[in-house]
């Protein structure tokens, strides 16, 4: 059963500032240290972010939580060989799922770039 849906539209000016700026505390405290390396190894890293922040406001959605009472380094995203995304929650986000969910879930996620924008959707279901 579907028990949360969340988007983000983020575009890319917004972090702009940042691009290049990769020691700034902004960087640390939003991503885990898997999604730093790499997002620093990809070909555009300030899209790499933009689509990883834009995935942890999806995320907060889904689960229907305010980004102040959440971790953004605790929501992490990733790609597989072929380049499709995931998200694991670690931690206290994980705790919220699955209180949401009973504990067992999944999420069901989506990342799409055009030129300056990005847009994720996160679909949480319980199992």
């Amino acid at each position: 059963m579907i028990v949360g849906i969340g988007t983000d539209i983020l575009a890319l000016n917004r972090l702009a500032h940042l691009n290049g700026a990769w020691s700034d505390p902004f960087f640390k405290r939003s991503f885990t240290e898997r999604e730093i390396t790499d997002s620093l190894t990809s070909d555009s890293p300030l899209v790499s972010f933009a689509i990883r922040f834009s995935m942890k406001e999806s995320v907060f959605k889904a689960l229907r939580i305010s980004p102040n009472d959440a971790k953004f380094n605790e929501i992490e995203y990733a790609t597989d060989e072929l380049g499709r995304p995931s998200v694991a929650l670690l931690g206290s986000m994980h705790e919220v799922a699955q209180a949401i969910t009973n504990d067992s879930y999944s999420l069901y996620v989506s990342a799409s770039f055009e030129d300056k924008y990005v847009n994720t959707v996160v679909v949480l279901e319980r199992l």
